[in-house]
Order: C-alpha cells, then structure tokens, then sequence
C-alpha cells in the first residue's frame, strides 16, 4: 500500500476507533444499567411489599411508640421508615438519631407530595403512602431503600469503562508507532544508513525494501543515483587514464621527431661545408618530421573534442552528390603508392552528415587501407545505400553479415587485400594510439594511432556504427553504418 493511503487510513483509524470504542462502552453500560435498573426495582417492590402490611396498620399513627422495631435486622443498612401523623408531624423514623431527638415537624405540602409514585433517585428509592381509619387519614408512612451497593456498581462499571477506554487508546497508539516505525522510521534509516556509508565512500550498498511504495521509489531513486555518479565515477577514471595515457603517447611520438629536427638542424648550423644536397636532405627531414609533428597534433585535437561532448553540426546533403565528392581525388595517390583503387557508387535518398568529419573519415580509412596494401595490391572504396546489393567481391558470408545491419542505414567501406589483422589486435584496433606490432607495420609507420580511432568517434557521433572484417578471403575491410535521413526511390 503506498505510504499516503496508509496514513490516510490510519488517521481514519486514530479518529474513528475511540468513537467506536465510546459508543460501544456507552451501549453496554446503558445496557447493564437498565438490567441492573429492573432487578433493583423489582428488589425495592419487594421489601416495599414486605413491610406495607405493618405499616398499613392505624393504631402505629394513633399511639406513637418510638422503641418500636418494624425493620429487620437484614434490612437495617439498607431500609429506612419514616411515619408520620394526620397533622405532618414524623412520629417514628428507623433512624435511631432522629428518635432520640424528638418530634420533626413537615410542611403538609411536602408530606402530601408524591403519594404513591414510586421515586427513584441516584443513591435511593421512596415511596409514600397514605394510611386510613374509617376514610380518614391518620398518618402516612415513608419506605426509603439505599441503592448503596447499585451506586458501587456503577462506579466500577464506569472505572472498568473508562479503563477500557484508555486500554484500547493505548493499544492503538501502540499498534500506530508500531505501522509507522515499520513502514516510515525503518526504512527511512536505512535509507539514511546507506546514504552515509556512500558519502564516506563505500559504494558497495543495497537496501533491503521491496515494496512499491513511496519510500521504495525514494529507494530506488538513490540507488539509481548512486549507480549513475559510479558510473559517472568510472567514466571520469577512464577520461583521466586516458589523459595521461594520451599525454604519455603524444610525449612519446613527439620525442623522436622533435630529436630527428635537432639534430639535422645542429648540423646545419656546425658544418659549413655541407652540400647543397646535403642541406637539401637535411632540409626535406625537417619539413618532413614537422610536417609529422603538424599532423600527429591535428589529430590529437580532433581526437581530444570529438571525445568530448562535441556536437557535430550535421546538414542534410543528397547520398550521390554527396559520395561523389567524398570520393574523389584518391586515384592519383593510391597509383603513386603502386596499388590501383576500385571504387563504386550505389546511393539514393538524402542523408544527415557533418561534411568536413566525413571527409576525415575516408581519408583516415584510406591512408590506412595504404599502409598495408602490397605493392600491386587493390583499395576497394564502396557505398550503397539498402536498396543496392553489396559486390560479391566482398564474399557471401560478410555480404549477409552486413545486410542485416544496414537496414535504413547508408554503408561506406574501404577493403585492401594485404595481409590479414590478427585475432588479439582485432579488439583494439580501434584505441586510440594503437598500432600493430607487425613487421609490415613497422616498414610503413608514419601514423599516429589515433586515425581509426577518430573515425569510429565521427560515426557513432552520427549515430552510427562501425565493423571490422578482416581475413585470408578479402583482406581487411572497414564498415562504416550510418542511418540515412531519407530515402526515396527514383
């Protein structure tokens, strides 16, 4: 039950009980006080009876008799008899005080009030009655019977009631403290249990509390915050791993060329004699290591944003235009390195790209297609959109590989046929600053590790996806899988 139904509940509880209780106290103390009531009457009716007879005689009226003794010794604490005269003078009373003292004289008015009405009060019954001599008055005797024991009665009634009363307000301030520890006070220690020990660093924590309830989505509130600053925690972690790492590589790979520059720069400036060829290649070195040193530093600080929360400013372009531009100019300078390139356009439709990383993209990809095609090998440079077949140049198994994942989705490749990746550099092929240990590698190491690297940035930061394919069949083939914006058939 969630928490604001049961203190709604409760507070109809707290005030609805006591009246309940109340009004049942109130019922079965009216009912055992009519009962009680009734035998007390018919108890009273009774004595009345007993002594009417002795009373009803004239002559205890005529010739007053103060030692007379009409009450028997069982009724003495609770009957008292009272007789008086024609002329309203109390001529006997059980009361052995009023004997002693004499005559009381009463106000006709008082005595003849109430005759034969049977007068119930809180601590005794009276009756009076006349008695008569001829059709004369001559005296009226008063039966007066203590309820001494119905007033104990009901004064222990009422302190059982009123007992009773408290018991219940107590059981069910009791029983409250009890649902409000239990559903309030509890968990919200726990809750404020857990939250300390995770201030003070442990995140190791879980709080057992199941119930779909308020407090259970304050629970589950924390925890889900507490996973996101870990993870947030974590992230952070990596970042700065990856800072250092980074600071550590660029310190690295910056060393050798910036040593390289030195040098070929102190010859220049110690030796007089050189030749001009001399200092042309000196020169050429230079350019060359700065030129190095010019583009490992581009990378890095478009690594360095697009790692970041940069959002690329994309447009809608159309995929043939589009891929026409993206693609040209690379003939000329996959021939100059001895391979020939196979390029292949098959788009329609509209896609949402930022043009200048895209650019990036086919340019990192085939800078790194060349550095491990053979000499005479083939690049292979393709894009299809879903409603063109891939070419069977890329065997059937990567073909269906790649249909199930460009579904709506714009697909840009670039394969060469050198030598397969390895299995274990396979996963890391993408890090940043990574690059193959391999003897073809190293023939050919003029990069900075951070080229794959930044297009798989470029395409996730279009949403998009990238595969890696590489074996003894097709050599190695990067995918690059965009959504498209649109596409329409012509």
């Amino acid at each position: 039950m969630r928490v604001k139904k049961w203190l709604t509940l409760s507070y109809v509880i707290v005030m609805i009980i006591p009246i309940i209780t109340g009004f049942l106290i109130y019922k079965a103390i009216r009912y055992c006080s009519e009962n009680v009531e009734f035998n007390d009457y018919m108890t009273s009716i009774n004595k009345i009876q007993k002594y009417e007879k002795i009373l009803e005689n004239p002559n205890l009226y005529i010739k007053v008799n103060k030692n007379l003794n009409i009450l028997k010794d069982e009724d003495l604490d609770m009957i008292q008899i009272d007789l008086y005269n024609n002329l309203g003078a109390k001529i006997y009373s059980s009361n052995t005080q009023f004997n002693d003292q004499g005559v009381f004289l009463s106000s006709n008015e008082h005595l003849y009030r109430n005759l034969y009405e049977f007068q119930r009060g809180y601590r005794a019954n009276t009756i009076k009655k006349p008695v008569f001599l001829n059709g004369d008055i001559v005296g009226i005797y008063e039966i007066t019977i203590v309820r001494n024991k119905l007033v104990e009665n009901v004064n222990n009634v009422c302190i059982i009631a009123i007992t009773i009363f408290v018991l219940i307000l107590i059981l069910l301030f009791i029983f409250i403290m009890y649902i409000l520890n239990k559903k309030l006070t509890k968990p919200i220690k726990k809750l404020t249990s857990a939250m300390k020990f995770y201030a003070k660093g442990e995140s190791d924590i879980s709080i057992d509390y199941n119930k779909n309830d308020e407090i259970g989505d304050l629970i589950n509130h924390f925890l889900k915050m507490k996973d996101d600053i870990d993870k947030s925690k974590k992230e952070l972690e990596m970042q700065q791993k990856d800072k250092e790492y980074l600071i550590a590589a660029i310190s690295h790979d910056l060393k050798t060329p910036l040593t390289a520059i030195r040098a070929y720069g102190e010859a220049l400036k110690e030796y007089e004699n050189l030749s001009k060829s001399d200092v042309g290649l000196y020169t050429s070195v230079i350019i060359n290591k700065s030129d190095y040193m010019k583009n490992m530093l581009d990378e890095l600080f478009t690594y360095t944003i697009l790692n970041n929360q940069y959002v690329l400013e994309k447009v809608e372009v159309d995929c043939e235009e589009f891929m026409d531009m993206l693609f040209y100019g690379y003939n000329e300078l996959i021939e100059s390195k001895g391979a020939k390139l196979v390029k292949n356009i098959n788009v329609i439709g509209e896609v949402n790209v930022e043009v200048k990383s895209m650019i990036r993209v086919v340019d990192n990809l085939i800078n790194n297609a060349l550095r491990y095609v053979p000499l005479g090998g083939t690049i292979e440079l393709g894009a299809y959109s879903e409603q063109y077949k891939l070419p069977v140049s890329l065997g059937y198994n990567i073909i269906n590989q790649l249909d199930e994942m460009r579904k709506n989705s714009l697909i840009i490749f670039v394969r060469n046929d050198g030598s397969p990746i390895e299995d274990k550099e396979k996963e890391r092929i993408f890090d940043a600053f990574y690059q193959s240990d391999d003897s073809r590698n190293k023939k050919n190491n003029n990069g900075t590790g951070l080229g794959l690297s930044i297009v798989k940035l470029i395409i996730e930061k279009h949403e998009g996806i990238i595969k890696l394919i590489s074996n003894d069949e097709i050599g190695t083939l990067i995918a690059c899988i965009i959504p498209m914006y649109k596409i329409e058939l012509v």
